[in-house]
């Protein structure tokens, strides 16, 4: 029986492990701490398919029909509620792109609504329309419960057989003649014949250590978590320029936040300063909600690419894959990126083109403006 590691235990890297042992590949996933302990256990939870590239808008598209129909196939429920996802635009420029981009996502045969101020108004009367110029609505969209997803992956990877090896770090890739061997860690040295590194923002530095250089930049998004309220959002609300998210858990807790760039390196400490900040955006665009306490916040990394697309796919060494710099878009894409991954390593090939995807595309292009610069 072939073997492969998947090093990251997050949703991205437990979404390739299930499918792997779901084809019948003896897989073994390792995590330097613990399942969620990354991104995934730090995120919203947001599921979005208003995306800007055809490509990605597939993407996201197909992962949502998986979604639908994982809970019965883990066995598991994974709380995805498809309450519809808002993007709000602040201002011109923001609303003509949000425009351009429900024309690409026509073409990729996903719906997506335009919506003027009365409509908004009517959807979210807590918003102060005067500082809205209007937005766009998906409802296939939602909100998926992070660890819901990701422990029904784990469930569903135990019982096909899958080892998850927790606490165990990977510290170097065994390479020969261009060719990975197994990963070295700091407990004991695993054979494979397949890797698949999926570690998150922490993924550039072990590739590094065999002369791959990703090209990325880490985003820190800080999060806070209200007391319980009665049931008043239900869509996901995105807003842009500013960045600003928010949406209400089944408990009814408002979580909401913010991304900007990280100059503390991995550093996953909440802020006061971003408590005083997102209050204050929060507060602009949703005045009554300057009175709900905080309970608590948090901090997670998002690793971005150059050009804002996540990086999936061979590496020049044989048998090694990756799948990092995910640019914010990790948890929508992982369940088909699972399946992507799986076609890849057994039969060589994919059922649809991941091109666009490839560690490759950057290897004759400049140096690209990151969104946030």
């Amino acid at each position: 029986m072939e073997s492969a590691v998947v090093i990251g235990g997050g949703i991205t890297g437990f979404s390739i492990a299930y499918n792997l042992a779901k084809r019948g590949i003896k897989t073994t996933l390792l995590e330097k701490k613990y399942p969620s302990s990354g991104s995934t256990g730090r995120c919203s939870g947001g599921i979005r398919n208003q995306w800007s590239r055809e490509h990605e808008i597939k993407l996201a598209r197909e992962s949502i029909k998986i979604l639908e129909k994982l809970s019965a196939e883990l066995n598991f429920n994974i709380l995805f509620r498809q309450g519809g996802h808002i993007i709000l635009a602040e201002d011109e420029k923001s609303m003509k792109n949000l425009i351009k981009d429900t024309e690409t996502q026509r073409v990729a045969n996903v719906r997506t609504k335009i919506l003027n101020q009365d409509q908004i108004k009517r959807m979210l009367p807590f918003i102060d329309i005067t500082k809205i110029v209007g937005g766009t609505l998906n409802r296939k969209e939602g909100v998926c419960h992070p660890f819901s997803l990701l422990y029904g992956y784990q469930h569903g990877f135990k019982k096909l057989g899958g080892k998850v090896l927790k606490f165990t770090k990977a510290e170097k890739l065994d390479i020969r003649n261009s060719e990975v061997k197994g990963v070295k860690t700091n407990k004991n040295t695993f054979e494979a014949d397949f890797v698949v590194v999926a570690a998150g923002a922490y993924s550039k530095e072990l590739l590094k250590t065999i002369g791959i250089n990703i090209q990325s930049k880490v985003l820190k998004t800080e999060i806070l978590a209200t007391e319980p309220l009665k049931f008043f959002i239900k869509p996901m609300v995105f807003c842009k320029p500013s960045m600003l998210f928010f949406n209400q858990t089944i408990r009814g807790e408002v979580i909401g936040g913010a991304s900007e760039p990280s100059n503390e390196g991995y550093n996953l400490d909440s802020s006061l300063e971003f408590l005083r900040t997102f209050s204050k955006k929060l507060r602009r665009i949703a005045p009554p909600l300057r009175r709900v306490k905080v309970l608590r916040s948090w901090a997670g990394l998002q690793e971005f690419s150059p050009d804002e697309s996540p990086i999936y796919g061979k590496t020049e060494i044989q048998n090694l894959y990756v799948a990092c710099a995910d640019s914010g878009k990790a948890f929508t894409f992982a369940p088909k990126i699972g399946e992507y991954f799986a076609e890849l390593i057994i039969e060589g090939q994919t059922s649809w083109d991941m091109t666009p995807f490839s560690l490759k595309r950057f290897e004759k292009k400049k140096k690209q403006k990151h969104f946030y610069k």
